[in-house]
């Protein structure tokens, strides 16, 4: 039997993380939806006015949900469980690293003064698709600490 802070940690780390993916959805859903409408230009720079105040809205929901699920894994005694954790964990990193090598970059490209609008259209929807990559490994995550959770219930 596992204790009750052990068991708050795994659902910090479904919710948290339930919440990272939903500030990804609104990113790529309600934001890029509204961004393919509008001139190249008036898009790169609301983007650029916005980021900011997505920014803590992105770490206020990830970090506790990494620690929470990167936690879940490695206190988890259970291999079962601890393989969910771990499918867990892998969900969100790789949508970290889709951030940190993919989208991070190309939203310098798309800020630059140096790129023309017609690239700018371009990197739009290569950042849409790699955005939509991100949601699906972070909800790749959600999926994996629901199962852990939801299977731990039935124990």
């Amino acid at each position: 039997m596992q204790n009750n802070n052990h068991i708050n940690i795994q659902y910090v780390g479904l919710i948290a993380s339930s919440m990272f993916a939903g500030v990804m959805l609104c990113i790529g859903v309600g934001l890029g939806g509204y961004w393919l409408t509008v001139d190249a230009a008036v898009y790169a720079q609301m983007f650029q006015n916005i980021f900011p105040y997505l920014v803590p809205c992105i770490a206020l929901t990830l970090l506790p949900g990494l620690f929470g699920v990167f936690k879940s894994y490695r206190s988890e005694s259970d291999s079962a469980q601890k393989v969910l954790w771990r499918n867990s964990l892998i969900g969100i990193v790789l949508s970290v690293l889709i951030t940190s090598f993919v989208a991070l970059p190309l939203n310098f490209m798309i800020w630059s003064d140096n790129t023309p609008a017609s690239e700018i259209e371009t990197l739009l929807v290569i950042w849409l698709i790699m955005h939509a990559a991100r949601l699906a490994a972070a909800f790749t995550g959600v999926i994996y600490a629901m199962k852990a959770l939801s299977s731990r219930a039935t124990h």
